[in-house]
């Protein structure tokens, strides 16, 4: 893969339902809280192991466990914003702020942005990248996807997110993943991840001891984190058959309506707003809610663009049941 490739421009809905126009506002940035919130989640799982560790109680080594989790997933939905230079004003700063969120979660900015932003263009299209994540034909209902969430929660993403491929049987090899290791960015991806985990190895290790990294750190973002990002994924784009019964499931237009519970697990900052990030990916994703109202008093055939879910855990859990995954009227 060459260089020029990865100079990507803010990619365009492939939706065949047309986005209306929406107020200027809503594409606007606010870099200071972004950067608050990026500090905050940040230092939160990079210091709830040190805390948890200084009071030495087993049912707050457990919340720590759980909050590292929750919080490095909040920081793959904030790397997600910088990968469409959507989080701070200056293209510049989302780069710098991408790649260092990056780094502390072990992914890679510019492999990331490369299949994420093709995820976009050909959404639920044979060629599009996440199928790995939510193609019917490699994820079929009852055990199989069973197993498929299971193996993310007992730490598979790990080696897969080092050997830059992930593996499928001889009926999905169209859905295999190139491994573009030999380019500039990815050498700078891997620089910037060994030198984060280095420093945040160091921090934890003077403020604790060595071994809170691994288990209040590392196992946090490579068992729960992977879990709670592939349920995610799974249940915002999945299709329980080959083809949607309407253009909006067609397009993987879905508004999971999820508890706040979930939210702050699976999917935070108002990124459940699923559909609307593909009809106006240039909208900053704090903005979603706002954008959802507005568009329920200005768009009269709005209703008909998104089909309503009911939250993650509930998708993916009548998915793996094989019962229906029941459109509803938003």
């Amino acid at each position: 893969m060459q260089s020029a490739e990865l100079s990507l421009e803010q990619p365009e809905s492939p939706s065949r339902i047309a986005a209306i126009p929406i107020p200027r506002s809503f594409y606007d940035r606010c870099s200071v809280r972004a950067t608050v919130l990026t500090a905050v989640n940040l230092g939160v799982i990079v210091g709830a192991g040190p805390a948890a560790y200084a009071v030495n109680w087993w049912p707050i080594y457990i919340l720590a466990f759980l909050l590292v989790g929750a919080r490095a997933q909040s920081l793959y939905i904030l790397q997600h914003e910088c990968m469409h230079w959507l989080l701070f004003r200056s293209r510049r700063t989302n780069d710098i702020c991408g790649m260092l969120l990056s780094g502390a979660l072990g992914t890679g900015l510019s492999f990331g942005r490369f299949y994420h932003f093709k995820h976009h263009r050909r959404v639920g299209r044979s060629d599009d990248p996440n199928l790995i994540w939510h193609d019917s034909a490699l994820h079929p209902p009852g055990w199989s996807t069973f197993w498929f969430f299971a193996s993310q929660l007992a730490g598979i993403r790990v080696i897969n997110l080092v050997t830059r491929r992930y593996q499928s049987n001889s009926a999905t090899n169209r859905l295999m993943v190139p491994n573009p290791v030999g380019s500039r960015e990815m050498f700078v991806d891997l620089a910037v991840t060994a030198s984060a985990q280095a420093v945040i190895l160091a921090g934890i290790w003077v403020a604790s001891a060595w071994w809170v990294y691994g288990a209040f750190f590392l196992l946090p973002l490579v068992t729960l984190t992977s879990f709670l990002e592939a349920v995610r994924s799974f249940s915002e784009h999945v299709l329980p058959g080959e083809r949607g019964t309407t253009v909006a499931e067609e397009g993987r237009l879905f508004f999971m309506d999820a508890g706040r519970i979930e939210l702050f697990f699976f999917s935070q900052f108002g990124f459940h707003f699923h559909h609307l990030h593909h009809l106006y990916p240039g909208v900053v994703t704090f903005k979603l809610s706002s954008l959802h109202q507005w568009l329920q008093q200005n768009d009269a055939s709005y209703p008909g663009k998104y089909v309503r879910r009911d939250g993650y855990l509930r998708t993916a859990l009548r998915y793996v049941l094989k019962q229906p995954i029941t459109p509803q009227a938003a």
